[in-house]
């Protein structure tokens, strides 16, 4: 999205409305605001490029994981064939556990597929014996509204309870580390681990697939830096609101996944982080961090756009 901005109209910290007009490079506060906005001033409007209207075929598959080390073949196996894929196809991943409302250490542990394709190929997964199937789900021309109410992060997964009942039931915990093309087998073993070690059954994993497009651009094109990535790796901590005692060790979980996945991380997802992230953050901007600091300095000197992601404390 935010290589598609055309024009920005913006409030800065000053009160002063600007607007901003893309031209042959992006330059100054639009620059800074193509992936730090939040720091720079209050968004009234985007304009963004229109795409032609094609629509979409999607599959979605569901298989049961057996919980030991046989698994990360399976996760291995979809990382490969999702790296293959050409950009018109996208193929998300999402771990979750799944089945009857048991304990999580009963419950199965579920790895959803999900295929997006704007070209009629098909590329078939073919995972090893390990991962048992149990459901398939093909939908043709499916418009971009039809898209949205399929969408996995928002819709309850085919065998599942990522997400049963209203979202205004649950609690939840977000971090999302970017993870290049070439990760290897550790942090498909470290994903795993972590969701057997999940504290509550409702925690999940959503590997949201990139494809590829994100590295048409240089990292120096927007403030946008990790343009190598495959993945942005949605570690989910959830739990029901009426359990209040699961919140701080799903917050811990999530925080212990992101740390396994540090070293293998091409950077973090900016949205997600507050404040207190202030470790996390200095891996969000790479080389292009000093140039926002300067843009910060001269457009929010005081820091009044301060309260989500802690760009003045990285100064």
């Amino acid at each position: 999205t935010l290589d598609a901005i055309l024009a920005v109209d913006v409030v800065t910290a000053t009160g002063r409305r600007v607007q901003l007009q893309r031209g042959a490079e992006l330059r100054g506060l639009l620059w800074a605001i193509c992936g730090c906005g939040p720091n720079f001033g209050v968004i009234l409007s985007v304009t963004l490029a229109a795409v032609p209207y094609r629509p979409c075929q999607t599959k979605s598959q569901a298989f049961e994981l057996p919980k030991n080390f046989h698994a990360v073949p399976c996760l291995e196996t979809y990382a490969a064939r999702a790296r293959s894929l050409p950009q018109e196809i996208s193929s998300d991943c999402i771990l979750f556990f799944g089945g009857p409302k048991l304990s999580r250490n009963t419950r199965p542990l579920i790895m959803g597929v999900y295929d997006y394709s704007y070209i009629p190929q098909q590329v078939p997964l073919k995972l090893p014996a390990a991962a048992m199937p149990l459901s398939l789900m093909q939908s043709s021309n499916v418009s971009p509204a039809g898209l949205v109410e399929q969408e996995p992060y928002l819709c309850e997964q085919p065998d599942g309870i990522v997400h049963e009942g209203a979202t205004n039931s649950r609690g939840f915990f977000v971090r999302a580390p970017f993870i290049e093309g070439g990760a290897g087998a550790e942090v498909w073993q470290a994903l795993l681990e972590q969701m057997l070690a999940a504290p509550c059954e409702h925690c999940y994993v959503h590997l949201q697939h990139a494809g590829g497009a994100v590295g048409s651009h240089t990292p120096s094109s927007t403030a946008f830096y990790p343009r190598d990535v495959e993945w942005s790796v949605v570690v989910t901590g959830c739990w029901p609101s009426a359990e209040n005692n699961l919140e701080a060790s799903c917050r811990e979980w999530v925080m212990d996944t992101v740390h396994r996945l540090l070293p293998h991380a091409a950077g973090i997802y900016a949205t997600d982080l507050g404040p207190e992230d202030v470790e996390l953050a200095q891996y969000v901007f790479g080389s292009n961090l000093q140039r926002l600091l300067r843009l910060k300095e001269q457009w929010d000197p005081d820091n009044v756009f301060g309260r989500g992601f802690p760009l003045a404390q990285l100064k």
